[in-house]
């Protein structure tokens, strides 16, 4: 089971966040393994994204591109 973006067990408030978790896999129909391989696709997606320069060979972004641009910026600090 991968636990990448849940959060340590030691860590204060661990109980709330791993319902947190189960109930939000719950309200999507999926299992918390595959909501967590889905958020940190989106997050490898953002990272990949947002390393390309302008001096890149830039092209026309897609829709989603442009989505997970602009939705996921919280990752920019990490």
């Amino acid at each position: 089971m991968a636990k990448c973006f849940r959060w340590m067990r030691s860590k204060k408030g661990y109980e709330q966040k791993s319902a947190a978790w189960k109930i939000k896999a719950q309200e999507l129909g999926i299992n918390v393994e595959q909501l967590e391989q889905w958020l940190k696709g989106i997050k490898d997606w953002y990272v990949r994204l947002s390393k390309k320069t302008s001096g890149q060979a830039t092209k026309m972004l897609t829709e989603r591109e442009t989505w997970v641009l602009k939705h996921c910026g919280f990752y920019k600090g990490q």
